[in-house]
């Protein structure tokens, strides 16, 4: 695997980085990553690791408008339309990530953990729309699951 900055990614633990609630974005990361041992982590940071850019739904523009907004530029290894993906990349220590918390999971589908460090810079929350027919009731589990995302 290649190094970067010096670290070869094989010793580079999983990481997953985010706001808060899926619908902010927090840093993925392995764990045992150094990141870890960090009292704040910063997109300063994360810029120093290699980066997992997740391209779907305009993922990779979002981020790419707080890292321009910071100065800062992320060392991106590879970039994927797969979530799963990026989980198993993290989890196997290939690099880290900045994803929204609504898809955060503390495992990859290989069962390796992943765990969630708070950023200290601001990161713009992922607006989630609900659409259902009009004229249509909602089943209780339905109208449960809006009641609840609409909080």
């Amino acid at each position: 695997m290649a190094a970067a900055h010096g670290v070869a990614a094989d010793s580079i633990p999983a990481m997953f980085f985010g706001g808060r609630a899926w619908i902010g974005d927090s840093g993925m990361i392995r764990s045992h990553h150094p990141l870890l041992s960090l009292e704040t982590v910063s997109l300063r940071d994360v810029a120093h690791y290699p980066y997992i850019m997740l391209t779907v739904d305009e993922a990779d523009q979002t981020a790419i408008s707080y890292w321009q907004q910071s100065g800062l530029k992320p060392n991106t290894l590879f970039q994927t339309t797969s979530v799963e993906a990026v989980r198993s990349l993290i989890a196997n220590g290939t690099g880290v990530s900045i994803l929204s918390d609504l898809v955060y999971r503390p495992w990859s589908l290989e069962g390796r953990r992943i765990e969630h460090v708070e950023l200290s810079n601001p990161i713009p929350a992922m607006n989630v729309g609900l659409a259902w027919a009009k004229n249509s009731p909602l089943e209780a589990s339905a109208q449960a699951f809006c009641d609840q995302a609409l909080m």
